[in-house]
């Protein structure tokens, strides 16, 4: 995530969170312009050793229990 900066955006600290089995890292930025937030996750599949991303864009003032919801759906077959 690191490697990927958001020009425009002041990231917040990294959090870990598990969710479906997946022990995430999460970066959230608050950002100018049209998306005023964007969340990057990533994370290793605890079963199947999976390497998971997923950048969500959610409206501002969305919770970290609100991402964590939204991470919890994500399935790995």
């Amino acid at each position: 995530m690191a490697a990927q900066p958001h020009a425009r955006c002041a990231a917040s600290p990294v959090r870990r969170t598990r969710q479906a089995g997946i022990d995430w890292v999460v970066a959230r930025f608050a950002c100018a312009g049209a998306r005023p937030v964007i969340v990057e996750a990533a994370g290793v599949h605890a079963r199947s050793a999976a390497m998971v991303y997923a950048q969500l864009a959610p409206v501002a003032g969305t919770s970290d229990r609100a991402v964590d919801e939204l991470l919890a759906g994500i399935v790995v077959d």
